[in-house]
């Protein structure tokens, strides 16, 4: 296990030089401002529609597991009514998701080319194009995947209906979305690690940073989840912002989690290079 602790330590210690947690603070900070316009345009996409129901179920489950608990109910709102915009407030959603995101992965790409020890010499253009590019690049796999699931679980529903194995399907069905959850994370997270920091690190050696940091999310999400319903008290400090105020937390622990991920293929490519930088 030297292999993977050395440079995981390694790779936590330079996150912290590199300035990380700053980083972080400012990718949380855009997080949620891209999250809520997300919803209610996705709300609004699935209305209407004959497999709403069974998405917006999937999309419900799914957020259930990795939201805070005083967040999660929120979120599932956008999902419990027919959600009816003016095309107005649709456009405005859809532009603020997309500047909000933007500056997600331009966040992203500055810890990214840290890591990397990379000179920051790029025009603002050059920037902030690779940073809109990374959300649509970012995006493609996540709306697959959830087009999969959705599939996915009709596929179940009929397979149930004409055998006796009911668990048995039911514990296929799980584990085929945790593998589809992982995987799709990991090849998201996989996107921005190779093309971010716009070096010669090739995909398949960024692809043990985006599996650590997507297990670690993963970890981390349900950890902060008990620890935000068990211990935490929120709402006896912030009041009624502690919903806000966990959302936040979770969305920076989300993005520390990713600059580390991309500090650890950083550690590891340095050691292939004798400790060259780029």
């Amino acid at each position: 296990m030297r292999w993977f602790i050395s440079p995981l330590a390694e790779a936590i210690e330079n996150a912290v030089n590199d300035g990380a947690l700053t980083t972080a603070k400012g990718a949380a900070y855009s997080m949620v401002l891209a999250f809520f316009p997300t919803l209610m345009l996705l709300a609004t996409a699935l209305a209407g529609t004959q497999t709403t129901s069974d998405l917006a179920a999937e999309i419900t489950h799914a957020l259930s597991r990795v939201l805070p608990p005083t967040t999660k109910d929120i979120a599932l709102a956008y999902f419990s009514k027919q959600p009816e915009h003016p095309l107005k407030l649709i456009l405005s959603a859809a532009g603020l998701a997309i500047f909000a995101a933007t500056g997600v992965t331009g966040s992203f790409i500055q810890g990214f080319r840290a890591a990397y020890r990379l000179k920051f010499n790029w025009t603002l253009w050059h920037e902030e194009g690779l940073a809109l590019a990374l959300v649509f690049m970012a995006g493609t796999p996540m709306l697959a995947a959830t087009t999969l699931v959705v599939f996915g679980q009709q596929v179940q529903d009929w397979i149930m209906q004409h055998t006796e194995y009911t668990i048995a399907v039911l514990l296929l069905g799980a584990a085929v979305r945790w593998m589809v959850a992982l995987a799709t994370g990991t090849l998201v997270v996989a996107i921005m690690y190779y093309l971010g920091p716009n070096c010669e690190d090739g995909f398949l050696r960024v692809l043990p940073g985006a599996f650590l940091a997507t297990v670690a999310w993963l970890l981390a999400s349900a950890g902060f989840g008990w620890y935000v319903k068990n211990i935490a008290m929120y709402s006896g400090i912030y009041g009624s912002l502690s919903t806000m105020v966990a959302l936040m937390i979770w969305m920076y622990l989300a993005s520390v989690i990713v600059l580390v991920g991309s500090e650890f293929n950083a550690v590891n490519e340095r050691k292939r290079r004798g400790g060259a930088r780029y």
